[in-house]
């Protein structure tokens, strides 16, 4: 099989409606479908990123950790400058980030 790129990605979220609101309105990707309570699908370039909420099969307090087996992380293609400015939104917002680093492997 030869694959051709990705369709989408999905992640799970701890609060859907304010990961959804993140992705819009700091990264202007466009709501194509709405699930209440399921799933948000947004458009991000030529692949589809899914947002799910929380399940009942969630731990209590259950957070994002990169050192667990499963996504480590998502990469975006943007320019530097975008990078930038995206930073002090978050900044200005007080969402804690890691700055703006250039990738040792990927460049």
């Amino acid at each position: 099989m030869k694959v051709k790129g990705f369709s989408h990605v999905a992640i799970r979220v701890s609060d859907l409606s304010r990961s959804a609101r993140f992705y819009e309105d700091l990264l202007d990707l466009k709501r194509i479908i709405d699930l209440p309570d399921v799933i948000v699908l947004l458009h991000a370039g030529g692949t589809m990123l899914g947002i799910r909420g929380a399940t009942s099969e969630q731990r209590t307090g259950d957070r994002f950790d990169p050192f667990r087996i499963g996504l480590d992380h998502l990469a975006l293609a943007v320019e530097r400058g975008q990078l930038v400015e995206m930073k002090r939104q978050l900044d200005e917002r007080a969402i804690r980030n890691n700055g703006v680093e250039k990738d040792t492997v990927t460049g």
